[in-house]
């Protein structure tokens, strides 16, 4: 997920962290918060950086962001 904010397009890997860079009141004062500073930590991908939820049970889309080219696990 990329934020369209003009002085931010950073990636996540999920709206959950998307959201959570977001700060203020809708229509108001709306503005993107440096993630590290809301904790989400970033991960290296073939495209660059995406912001993620700390561990594995807050953020379940950080399997999307594989950074090399082997096929993922199919489900049990």
């Amino acid at each position: 997920m990329h934020c369209p904010a003009d002085n931010c397009h950073r990636t996540f890997s999920s709206e959950t962290a998307a959201n959570k860079h977001r700060t203020g009141a809708f229509g108001v004062d709306r503005q993107c918060a440096d993630p590290a500073d809301v904790g989400l930590v970033p991960k290296a991908a073939k495209f660059g950086t995406a912001w993620c939820c700390p561990g594995p049970e807050a953020d379940n889309d950080t399997a999307t962001w594989r950074t090399d080219d082997s096929p993922a696990e199919e489900p049990a």
